[in-house]
């Protein structure tokens, strides 16, 4: 069996003459299709991030999607077994220029009951070309250990540098390293300059090209064989933590009850609950951290607990001296409490918190959704989609394509949509819910008002609800969704 790893498409030129090329790549796994959709314009990279195991092959279509007129194919590729690492091929049809990122590995090697651990070697980055036209890149290199972020590295470097890493990282199925230039100005967000995917396959002195944006970077690393154990398991994370000798920051939480909530959490991410306090959001995003990443939830609550703060893609989170010296708010565990607290606290950088404070302090803006969604959870692509004035079910199905694409979707509704009792107007959302499967949408008969239906899953108050309801009851309370994908 072999791996496929679609990095990313970039498009160089569209196929529309006005605005972006609406996407679809059909992408067919031993004849089994899988489509997936995004919006591109000239210049602009999707960033896919997609792995698929086959036997045979793989054939990849690209569509521009139109209407009402037929979709445009703009090319077709076959990909075999052969292992190839960093390949591009191009899909040029109707005039349109696009670039396929990928790679492909070979899979066929014996197996056996026993994990396979691997040493991996970053030795040096070497710019060739850097992203920006005037001055060095601020490049922040991610490090994502079999699935799970690890660490991020920060350097400035520009052409002809090298920037000598020396890291090493035990791992037992695959590594990806993202690259990024890092811009400070308003509005602007970082530059991807790519990824690439090491795995277990041995050598020295291999190599990997970053190339998005113009830039032209390679990396030069080695992956051997090791007697090293695997590092930051769930388990050994709590045990060092139960051994840590330093002292907690938070004077009333007991260490001991801390680590038993954790380990509870754990075995139960349904255990992450706002209780009595107004913390929608951040329970939210909190639930899918440890579903997605429990070891990672554990070292930012050993951070939290010892240093008062917790390093995330691009900030440090710090709760403030009120909110440390603070009491547990009644209804809430240890764990939730200190987290979720920090992360709103940090956010809304105007009120500090502790228990007595009013409701006004824990609000979660959309904005705060996409920031908590790209530094904590990292995803990459964070979208907001409001329905405030029309959308609900168009909303719904964006929700449903992140989350079948292994993103997130995070809905912000009235209570009353999960049974709270009804407002006498509805007129903005008052919390935050996580997308949980499940989506049905019947659009009814557009000659009867309000004659559909709807119905979903989702994650809210430690426990996953249903949604089934009318129509018009769903428009009434659904204000918007904000979304992360890889």
């Amino acid at each position: 069996m072999s791996t496929i790893h679609i990095r990313s498409l970039k498009c160089h030129e569209t196929e529309d003459y006005t605005g972006a090329d609406e996407c679809r790549l059909e992408i067919y796994v031993d004849g089994q299709r899988t489509d997936l959709k995004h919006d591109l314009n000239d210049n602009q990279t999707w960033q896919i991030d997609r792995q698929f195991d086959f036997n045979e092959g793989v054939q990849i279509k690209l569509y521009d999607e139109d209407s009402p007129d037929g979709d445009d194919h703009l090319g077709t590729i076959n990909i075999d077994k052969s292992n190839i690492q960093n390949a591009t091929l191009k899909f040029t049809g109707d005039g349109a220029n696009y670039s396929l990122y990928y790679d492909v590995f070979d899979n066929s090697t014996p197996v056996t009951n026993t994990p396979i651990t691997r040493l991996l070697r970053l030795t040096s980055l070497k710019c060739k070309e850097n992203e920006d036209i005037t001055g060095n890149d601020e490049l922040r290199l991610e490090v994502y250990i079999d699935g799970v972020f690890r660490e991020k590295m920060k350097c400035n470097i520009k052409d002809n540098q090298v920037w000598n890493i020396f890291k090493e990282y035990t791992f037992s199925q695959s590594v990806q390293i993202k690259l990024w230039d890092e811009d400070f100005g308003w509005g602007d967000g970082d530059d991807f300059l790519g990824e690439t995917l090491i795995n277990t396959s041995l050598g020295e002195n291999k190599t990997s090209k970053f190339d998005l944006d113009d830039s032209d970077y390679t990396l030069t690393y080695s992956v051997s064989e090791t007697s090293l154990t695997l590092e930051n398991t769930a388990n050994q994370l709590l045990d060092e933590f139960k051994k840590s000798g330093a002292s907690g920051v938070w004077p009333n939480i007991d260490k001991t009850h801390l680590i038993d909530d954790i380990s509870a959490i754990i075995a139960n991410p349904l255990r992450v609950n706002q209780g009595r306090a107004p913390l929608c959001g951040p329970a939210a995003v909190v639930y899918e951290l440890v579903k997605r990443e429990p070891a990672r939830f554990i070292k930012i609550c050993r951070d939290l607990y010892e240093k008062g703060s917790f390093s995330t893609r691009t900030k440090t989170y710090s709760a403030s001296s009120k909110l440390r010296e603070s009491k547990v708010r009644s209804g809430i565990t240890p764990a939730n409490w200190m987290l979720m607290t920090t992360i709103v606290e940090y956010s809304n950088l105007i009120l500090n918190i502790d228990a007595d404070s009013s409701d006004l302090a824990y609000g979660s803006h959309e904005l705060f959704m996409k920031e908590w969604i790209y530094e904590i959870l990292l995803y990459d692509r964070v979208d907001w989609t409001s329905t405030y004035s029309y959308g609900e079910f168009d909303a719904l199905r964006q929700a449903k394509n992140a989350y079948d694409n292994g993103g997130v979707a995070f809905f912000v509704i009235h209570a009353a949509l999960i049974g709270n009792p009804p407002p006498l107007v509805s007129l903005v959302g008052n919390h935050w819910v996580s997308y949980a499967g499940n989506l049905e949408i019947d659009e009814g008969e557009w000659y009867i008002w309000d004659s559909g239906h709807v119905k979903f899953d989702c994650y809210t108050w430690g426990s996953i609800r249903s949604v089934s309801t009318d129509e018009g009851t769903f428009e009434d309370y659904f204000f918007g969704v904000v979304t992360g994908e890889k």
